[in-house]
């Protein structure tokens, strides 16, 4: 049976593993073929308020993970990056729900070597 260890950080602690994250993710997206992703960036390796999760091995490494980005003045989400242009509005619906806490799911991937693992 293969063991993982799931491990929560907020990014600034972790440098190294937010590498490894990124590094994985971006693997899985070329795998795919997409290697255009406007959001796929690394604005958030020094995010306090970015917080990673990643599932890891002793043998294989990081096998996956997934990244919340909570909403901070001065930092945009990936999706109102992305979206923006198409939708001005979006920008304004998420500035009003700042006050009360939002934020973004992003980034979920597993490495494609184990997809068949359930």
């Amino acid at each position: 049976m293969l063991k993982l260890t799931l491990k929560a950080f907020r990014a600034p602690e972790e440098p190294e593993l937010c590498q490894e994250f990124v590094r994985q993710h971006r693997k899985v997206l070329e795998d795919f073929g997409i290697s255009n992703v406007t959001t796929n960036n690394e604005h958030w390796l020094d995010d306090p308020n970015a917080i990673i999760i990643v599932a890891l091995n002793e043998e294989f490494g990081m096998m996956g993970g997934i990244r919340l980005q909570l909403a901070t003045e001065g930092r945009v989400l990936p999706m109102e990056e992305a979206i923006a242009k198409l939708d001005p509005q979006v920008k304004q619906a998420l500035e009003e729900l700042r006050p009360h806490g939002n934020g973004e799911v992003c980034s979920l991937w597993n490495a494609n070597e184990f997809r068949h693992l359930g």
